[in-house]
């Protein structure tokens, strides 16, 4: 009897290990909500608005502490160092999530008990976390966000940010052990952010010299058919 239960854990230690690890992707407590401000890198406002549309990717890196770079937050365009998650190829898109009618930042693909699944690291592994966050004129996705931002051009409300890297979160599966909580107030869990407001327009520095040049040379032509 005693040889079937020593077999029995082996088996199941086995089976939990290479189980997919479980996290609670959303914001609880008010200190853990999403903000947004009134100009870029400005001071928090308030949080996002009930019912309007924001959107957040999680992310995740069993090696990465950085994002760029720095491990800090970004509030609107990523400027003196740093990049946002989706342009740094050693975070792994997870999952995406938007704030529901009371505010709160919920999963869009949960498990029963609410948690998302995080393919790639099984349970009872750590990985850190990183979450961006923007308006929903930017995009409903995360291809159409990564698009939109890489143009370098943007509307007056666009709002963008990204939260600060989590420490090493172990993961759960629901069974043996309850999803880690992403959010929260005791490190290593990440505490809420702010979606910077973006500014209009960010012309590459080709564009304003071709822009400049144009300018000059019709000044010119101008100035050369002007009568005496």
């Amino acid at each position: 009897m005693k040889t079937i239960v020593t077999l029995l854990t082996f088996l199941a230690s086995i089976f939990w290990a290479q189980a997919q690890g479980e996290i609670y992707f959303r914001t609880t407590v008010p200190p853990t909500r999403i903000s947004t401000n009134s100009m870029p890198g400005g001071l928090a406002t308030g949080v996002t608005v009930p019912g309007a549309l924001y959107y957040y990717a999680l992310f995740y890196s069993t090696t990465a502490t950085t994002v760029g770079g720095t491990s800090g937050p970004i509030v609107g365009v990523a400027s003196g160092g740093g990049s946002y998650a989706f342009d740094d190829p050693n975070w792994t898109y997870v999952a995406l999530g938007t704030n529901f009618s009371f505010g709160r930042l919920l999963s869009t693909v949960q498990n029963t008990d609410g948690s998302t699944t995080v393919t790639g690291v099984p349970a009872g592994s750590a990985a850190n976390f990183v979450v961006v966050g923007w308006s929903a004129s930017m995009g409903a996705n995360l291809p159409a966000v990564k698009n939109y931002y890489d143009q370098v051009y943007y509307d007056q409300n666009d709002w963008i940010g990204q939260s600060a890297v989590s420490g090493l979160i172990t993961l759960g599966d629901g069974t043996n052990s309850l999803p880690a909580n992403l959010f929260g107030l005791v490190s290593p869990q990440i505490r809420g952010f702010t979606l910077g407001e973006a500014p209009q327009f960010l012309p590459e520095s080709g564009t304003m010299v071709l822009a400049a040049v144009g300018v000059a040379a019709g000044t010119f032509f101008f100035r050369r058919r002007s009568p005496v």
